[in-house]
């Protein structure tokens, strides 16, 4: 294993009436095979988890981390430090997901720091030993918060009749004369260090500044290092759905806000389920408890009569890898054919799995990871598809699970079921 650093993608969202931005970028380190090759785009790793079926799991502490500057300073002030944290800590998002976010006392100067909380370690054990596996250490964000630039698309439209209107100026929207509208950009575009000694030069002179020349939102911190009132309600309104689109996506266009360039393709939901949604591996860990059995049942019929049934079955035989010298047998042998069964159900199950739709925060806990109806999974050999199934006929209760296997050829099974009683004895019927 070897760690790599992957760029997120980034997001840019502008307040449309507040008129101020949000710029995040960020990264994710990882600690991969070594026999994988990795660049520091999202795009190989978008293809890893495609095509390749690797699975993102977490063991041990992960961390959230964030750096915050306002107005291109770094926020330092203890103050405003813990203001930002409790708002990130307790967004409603977190909840939803089944997570939690625990400030870490690692924090550095310069970042916020958060330990990703999860209820227990079912990522881990939930792909079979086989599984391309990476192992998730943290994520880093660079958040950026300013006042807009001018963008044609944020403007508000004119109509005809005020453009052709006789207060020429005003009716352009522009308040005050050109100079006086000049100095109010050249005074916005400066750093709040140069703001500040403009302003000492001003008092100087005994000279009051006139009150356009002093943006709403532009307004420089206070002795206290706190974040303006104005600003720190923009600022949530900024930073939850931004978090929200950076964890799960954008799905919809946000109310009030405008994405600026391409939305990012998807979030660190999609990437990493078993770090940031756990409905999502809950159900998949439902789905495959029950692959030790089906591997075991399948890989006995390497031993049946029929040469084309014991062909199809060695098809489906791990072969050895890099990541497989544990395998104690040989390929070809009873054990190898399971471990093969398993692997290739096991990116069925993470291919075709659909992620629940989340639910409130307080309806979390009573999530029925049953309730869904199963799906049809699939998996491919050299030589033969087949088709894996679920079928329930009665009321689902806890206790009592029925499944089938129906291969795409009529003629290698025509129904393997099993179920599994509250007693411990199984009992098995296989039809041929």
């Amino acid at each position: 294993m070897h760690t790599a650093t992957i760029s997120t993608p980034a997001l840019h969202v502008v307040h449309r009436q507040d008129n101020i931005e949000l710029r995040l970028a960020g990264t994710m380190e990882l600690e991969v095979p070594d026999g994988w090759r990795w660049r520091t785009a999202m795009d190989q790793l978008w293809t890893a988890l495609q095509e390749r079926h690797l699975w993102l799991v977490r063991s041990g502490i992960c961390y959230m981390r964030l750096a915050v500057t306002l107005h291109g300073e770094l926020v330092r002030e203890e103050s405003c430090v813990r203001q930002l944290t409790d708002l990130v800590r307790d967004l409603e998002i977190w909840g939803r997901l089944g997570i939690r976010l625990q400030e870490s006392k690692s924090r550095s100067a310069e970042q916020i720091v958060f330990s990703i909380q999860h209820a227990d370690l079912s990522s881990l054990l939930a792909p079979p030993s086989d599984a391309d596996t990476a192992e998730f250490k943290s994520v880093s964000y660079q958040v950026s918060i300013s006042k807009a630039r001018a963008h044609a698309s944020v403007r508000r439209p004119v109509s005809k009749r005020q453009r052709l209107g006789k207060d020429g100026v005003e009716s352009l929207g522009v308040v005050g004369s050109p100079q006086r509208n000049l100095g109010v950009d050249l005074y916005s575009s400066l750093s709040p260090k140069d703001r500040r000694a403009v302003d000492d030069f001003v008092a100087g002179l005994n000279v009051t500044p006139p009150a356009p020349l002093q943006p709403r939102l532009e307004q420089h911190e206070d002795q206290s290092g706190m974040i303006p009132k104005r600003i720190s309600k923009a600022f949530e309104d900024l930073i939850e759905p931004a978090v929200r689109m950076a964890i799960l996506g954008v799905s919809q266009k946000p109310k009030g806000l405008k994405i600026v360039g391409p939305p990012p393709p998807c979030g660190l939901a999609q990437l990493a389920p078993a770090v940031f949604h756990m409905p999502h591996l809950r159900v998949i860990t439902e789905q495959v408890q029950v692959l030790p059995a089906i591997a075991t049942s399948l890989a006995r019929m390497r031993f049946a009569e029929s040469p084309r049934l014991r062909r199809k079955i060695m098809a489906l035989t791990v072969t050895p890898t890099l990541n497989m010298e544990s395998l104690p047998t040989h390929a070809g042998s009873l054990e190898g054919s399971i471990r093969g069964i398993e692997k290739q159900v096991w990116e069925t199950v993470i291919k075709r799995v659909k992620a629940p739709t989340l639910s409130s925060r307080a309806a979390f806990k009573d999530i029925a990871l049953g309730s869904q109806d199963p799906p049809l999974l699939e998996f491919e050999s050299s030589q033969e598809n087949y088709s894996l199934s679920t079928d329930e006929t009665k009321p689902r209760v806890p206790d009592i699970h029925g499944y089938r296997m129906s291969p795409a050829s009529s003629d290698l099974l025509e129904e393997w079921s099993y179920q599994t009683a509250t007693s411990p004895s199984t009992d098995w019927h296989l039809t041929i």
